[in-house]
């Protein structure tokens, strides 16, 4: 199985709008890395369920498109907490809060994650929806 290097997917993605996912914590290193990479792109997004990830990528660099990932689990309270926070572009939650009236108090974009189900995505086309398994 080939992986495609970072380099490669900003390449193929160029005219699309790609959501990148940080899933571990990064060293300062990585973050510096990635950001060399980035620079060169306009339609890009980097998001983590740490926090501290996009924290510190803010503090590197300002003006990232950064985003928050919530899971299932988060409080409604919490996500509203956190979408006032200045460096956060837009947020990510998981697919049971398509239906949450309190989001409308949020003023940045949301997308859903994950759909896999034809009539979700019907449901819900006006939606930023993270579809899986076209």
């Amino acid at each position: 199985m080939y992986i495609p290097t970072l380099n490669e997917i900003f390449k193929i993605s160029k005219k699309n709008y790609l959501m990148l996912e940080i899933k571990s914590k990064f060293t300062k290193k990585n973050f510096l890395d990635l950001i060399s990479i980035i620079k060169r792109f306009k339609h890009y997004s980097i998001t983590s369920f740490n926090e501290k990830n996009i924290s510190n990528l803010n503090k590197i660099k300002k003006n990232l498109n950064l985003g928050l990932v919530f899971s299932s689990t988060t409080s409604i309270k919490l996500i509203l907490q956190k979408s006032k926070l200045k460096y956060l572009r837009l947020l990510v939650l998981e697919k049971k809060f398509l239906t949450n009236k309190k989001l409308i108090k949020i003023k940045k974009p949301i997308y859903f994650y994950t759909v896999k189900d034809k009539k979700v995505r019907t449901k819900f086309l006006g939606k930023n929806l993270i579809i899986e398994n076209l």
